[in-house]
């Protein structure tokens, strides 16, 4: 660990180590908020504006947790680890072939959101907050970096090769333990999307940073989970997710 720690950013990097959330609570808070949103807004009731805000919020977490690690990256080099599609051309052609499914076939999703409400609420949480692992781990292994123009192409690859191994190792990952402990902490699920709807408001006006702790509801529920991510479950959890995609890493090119 102490090799890989002096190839980060500085002092604010140390504490982005992976397995490591209770040391640093400014960024547990901001993580788990953001959690919590990326579930709120899958139950915004408006076609396609669910998923434009589920992308705002996964983007904001990890450009705010590179920002605090000492970092300026473009958000540009850094949009694969939070955008689904690598290629922006592919991107684009899939999202208009898939526009008029996702319309005809937005009532069923909402149906089916409401009925596994509990469990969409683990797999969204874990996504998030493992996310937020994942982009530690590659600024304590000097991926993620401020550069130049000349190497942006560089930079990408990395986010790129980043965000695949996330992705196989999150396939890997069973996330019902999150379930439980999570839906516990915060009550009825219901009540997520209500305590949302502030902070989504601010990050559809691009009012980012206002946009965590803009709901002393979300507060009240992100503090109640702050507490169970220090259960034993929890910090094992993040160890075995971790070595799931140390693995998938070493397999991704």
């Amino acid at each position: 660990m102490s090799e890989t720690s002096d190839r980060s950013a500085g002092p604010t990097a140390m504490a982005l180590v992976p397995g490591a959330i209770e040391k640093d609570p400014a960024i547990v808070r901001t993580r788990v908020t953001c959690a919590l949103l990326y579930f709120a807004a899958r139950q915004v009731p408006v076609p396609l504006l669910d998923d434009v805000l589920r992308t705002q919020v996964a983007a904001y977490m990890v450009k705010h947790s590179v920002k605090q690690a000492g970092l300026t990256i473009p958000s540009e080099q850094l949009s694969p680890l939070f955008e689904k599609d690598e290629h922006w051309a592919i991107g684009c052609l899939w999202w208009m072939f898939k526009l008029p499914f996702k319309i005809l076939l937005f009532p069923i999703r909402k149906i089916a959101n409401l009925l596994f409400a509990v469990r969409h609420l683990g797999r969204d949480f874990a996504e998030i907050l493992l996310l937020g692992e994942v982009v530690d781990r590659a600024v304590v292994n000097g991926d993620l970096r401020a550069e130049g123009r000349a190497t942006e192409d560089a930079q990408l690859a990395r986010s790129r090769r980043y965000r695949r191994a996330f992705d196989r190792a999150l396939a890997d990952t069973d996330t019902s333990l999150l379930w439980g402990i999570v839906g516990v902490a915060i009550g009825p699920v219901r009540g997520v999307l209500s305590a949302g709807m502030r902070p989504l408001r601010y990050l559809w006006h691009g009012n980012s940073e206002e946009a965590v702790g803009a709901s002393p509801e979300m507060d009240a529920k992100a503090s109640a989970i702050e507490k169970v991510l220090l259960q034993p479950e929890v910090k094992q959890f993040l160890a075995d997710f971790d070595r799931r995609f140390e693995s998938a890493l070493r397999e991704t090119t």
